[in-house]
């Protein structure tokens, strides 16, 4: 474009003063400003394409960033729910221990009623169809009337039970609460921590244990 520029003067000084051809001052000086001003664009384009060229690649780091993060977050996600899934898969090929026999013992003897604050021995009898190795936790819970169950007391048994034999598990509570009102009774829950499985109690009563209250100073039932 320099060239343009001078060759554009020399033509004009050509035409005006024929071959002679001396160029005025001032067509230098126009020519001049537009060497000038080619040269400022010049290096703004340089400088956009710099920055177009910069601003691109910062980009695409921006883009790989972003894609490295989403694949870690797919192998995290994929990490937890093997975690969580395999030990319940494993849990599922266990055999669940057979609950056969539940009972209440006070003094002794079976029952199906109590005395408040009397001592009661719960009776569990369970039977491994297969091996079963891992903790058992046996709750006495309260059958609450117009509420939710809550538990009264939770014991753990560790047990390695082989399949085809039975253990006993006893747990022992004294009632605070006699039946009546908001409170029908007690029942025993059962839940196998190994095999994520649980057993309760059949809803009527008996199995589940009624408990009497005695009025003050009276041994009559109320």
């Amino acid at each position: 474009m320099n060239a343009r520029a001078d060759i554009i003067v020399l033509k004009v000084c050509c035409s005006l003063r024929g071959t002679a051809c001396v160029l005025p001052e001032e067509l230098l000086i126009v020519a001049e400003n537009a060497n000038r001003f080619y040269g400022n664009v010049r290096n703004f384009n340089s400088f956009f394409l710099i920055r177009h060229v910069c601003g691109a690649s910062k980009m695409d780091s921006k883009a790989r960033k972003g894609q490295v993060f989403i694949i870690l977050l797919i192998i995290l996600v994929i990490v937890i729910v093997l975690f969580v899934a395999l030990p319940m898969f494993e849990a599922q090929h266990k055999s669940t221990p057979l609950v056969q026999q539940v009972f209440w013992n006070v003094n002794g003897r079976n029952v199906t009623s109590c005395y408040l604050g009397e001592e009661v021995e719960a009776h569990i009898v369970i039977k491994g169809t297969q091996e079963y190795s891992g903790s058992i936790v046996v709750k006495i819970r309260k059958d609450a009337t117009f509420w939710l169950d809550s538990d009264y007391t939770v014991k753990t048994f560790p047990v390695n039970l082989p399949g085809g034999q039975t253990a006993e598990l006893v747990t022992t509570f004294a009632p605070d609460e006699g039946s009546g009102g908001q409170l029908r009774g007690y029942f025993v829950e059962v839940d196998f921590l190994t095999t994520h499985s649980d057993w309760i109690m059949e809803s009527s009563y008996p199995p589940r244990l009624k408990v009497i209250a005695i009025t003050p100073g009276g041994n009559t039932p109320s």
